[in-house]
């Protein structure tokens, strides 16, 4: 089966090791997501890792791979868990919990969080089913406008840091010359 487009460019930045999973719902669309470097979600997650690790936004996708950090979605492009349009049938469902299940227990990340609040029912419930042991974080709100934008990079940054403070992630980067 062919790869999307989102699956072919989502795996140039596939690290060696997963140590920070941060799960999604789904890519908006074939030329809006968040390795295209086009969403207001990449943009909340550079502003989070500048803070920390004072990367510069040419160079955050290759830091965020080195820092072994991925960005895992649940369903297909464009997709929804729940709402009124483009949500998934209940066997898209089924099957993306049983697909994310597979990949966590083959990966094994040390820290798992989820990008969106209406998802983390689901990824704490897969994460359940399995016999890893990982860090489980779900309060961030997806950010939709100034003010949630945010308090998700402020979020999202106290992630990062409490990371650093377990070793999952390490407490600075070198930046390129």
């Amino acid at each position: 089966m062919k790869k999307s487009r989102v699956e072919e460019i989502r795996n140039k930045y596939y690290p060696k090791k997963i140590t920070i999973l941060f799960v999604g719902e789904s890519a908006p669309s074939e030329n809006r997501f968040f390795y295209l470097r086009n969403t207001v979600l990449y943009c909340a997650f550079f502003m989070a890792f500048r803070r920390v690790y004072s990367v510069k936004e040419d160079e955050f996708l290759e830091y965020f791979q080195k820092l072994s950090c991925f960005l895992y979605d649940l369903l297909p492009c464009g997709k929804k868990w729940s709402g009124k349009k483009k949500v998934a049938s209940e066997k898209e469902k089924k099957q993306a919990r049983a697909d994310f299940r597979e990949f966590i227990e083959e990966r094994r990340p040390k820290m798992v969080v989820t990008i969106m609040k209406r998802i983390s029912g689901v990824v704490e419930s897969e994460i359940k089913k399995t016999n890893i042991n990982t860090v489980f974080r779900n309060n961030l709100k997806f950010p939709r406008n100034s003010r949630s934008f945010c308090e998700y990079v402020e979020g999202l940054e106290k992630i990062l840091r409490e990371a650093i403070d377990l070793k999952i992630l390490p407490g600075s980067i070198l930046s390129k010359k």
